[in-house]
C-alpha cells in the first residue's frame, strides 16, 4: 500500500471514531433475537424484546423506537415494589462500548401501543431504532406466541 493509501485509511479510522454512533457506525449496534409477543385476541398492546450490543467504540443512545404499524412505542422497565409489579417508562437506552442490553419479559422491554393491525405468530414487524445522533437502524422482529404472567 502506498503512503497515500495509509493516509486515507488513517483518516477513515479517525472520522469513524469521532462520529461514534453516526451513519458510519450505527450499524455497529448489533440487534439479535428480536421478537414481539402475539397479543391476545386483537388486544392493541403488546411487548417487544431483543438483545442489543454496542460493538462500536463510542457510547450509543437509543432515544426512540417506532414502527409504521404501531401508534406508540415506549421503553419500559418492570420493577417489583412490595409484591406488586409496576412498569416505569424510560426515556432512553445508553450503551457503553461493548455493552449488551437484553430486553426481556419481566424486565427491560418495549411496549407497543395502538397496534394498527392484528399481529399473529409468524408475522414480521419492522421496528426502527432512533439514536441520539440522528441516525436510525431498522430491526426485523418476528411475532411469536408467548405466555402472559
Amino acid at each position: 500500500m502506498t503512503m497515500r493509501g495509509f493516509k486515507i485509511v488513517g483518516l477513515l479510522i479517525i472520522v469513524s471514531s469521532v462520529f461514534g454512533c453516526s451513519d458510519m457506525t450505527s450499524s455497529l449496534v448489533q440487534v439479535r433475537n428480536a421478537w414481539v409477543r402475539e397479543p391476545p385476541g386483537g388486544h392493541p398492546i403488546t411487548g417487544a424484546y431483543m438483545e442489543i450490543t454496542n460493538t462500536s467504540n463510542a457510547i450509543c443512545e437509543i432515544i426512540q423506537v417506532s414502527s409504521s404499524k404501531v401508534g406508540r412505542v415506549e421503553i419500559h422497565q418492570t420493577e417489583h415494589d412490595n409484591g406488586t409489579m409496576r412498569m416505569r417508562k424510560i426515556d432512553s437506552l445508553k450503551l457503553r462500548p461493548g455493552e449488551q442490553i437484553i430486553l426481556q419479559p419481566g424486565g427491560l422491554h418495549l411496549m407497543l401501543m395502538d397496534l394498527a393491525d392484528d399481529l399473529k405468530a409468524g408475522d414480521i414487524l419492522m421496528l426502527l431504532l432512533h439514536f441520539s445522533d440522528g441516525t436510525k437502524q431498522q430491526v426485523e422482529s418476528s411475532v411469536r406466541k408467548g405466555t402472559y404472567e
